[in-house]
């Protein structure tokens, strides 16, 4: 688990320290550049906390129970409450990223759609003329 020291940062160095997180954050172009800074930040363990309390966040906000969450998860309901009651507190923070991610989930889907219907157009095309098999096959 992550340690944060005994001996407390000022209230400004802290906001400044911060404030510099969020500045190179927001200054990452691309997602090697952020899977390189992240690794180099982050342990295994940060990495794998950050994206359970993502994925809770993004299953409370679809209505699933706390112990299927729990379950799926494997974190205790009290994790789960925990981001709950984040979610609550900072009204619309969570929200940016669930609509991030339900607009991948949409990209995924049209995507899958439109190899189905490549696959589907590319079956009625005939093979090269120098493919005989494949001609063969094709006209079966």
């Amino acid at each position: 688990m992550s340690q944060v020291s005994k001996n407390p940062l000022s209230k400004e160095s802290n906001y400044e320290i911060q404030a510099t997180l969020w500045w190179l954050l927001a200054r990452l172009d691309n997602d090697s550049d952020i899977r390189n800074f992240l690794n180099g930040l982050l342990t295994k363990t940060e990495k794998i906390m950050l994206a359970k309390r993502l994925a809770i966040a993004f299953l409370l906000s679809k209505n699933y129970n706390y112990r299927d969450i729990s379950d799926a998860l494997k974190v205790s309901t009290a994790t789960v409450g925990k981001i709950k009651e984040a979610m609550d507190k900072t009204e619309g923070s969570y929200e940016l990223f669930i609509k991030k991610l339900e607009k991948r989930n949409e990209l995924k889907k049209l995507e899958k759609q439109f190899d189905k219907f490549i696959g589907k157009l590319v079956s009625f095309v005939p093979p090269q003329k120098n493919d005989m098999k494949g001609r063969a096959n094709w006209l079966k």
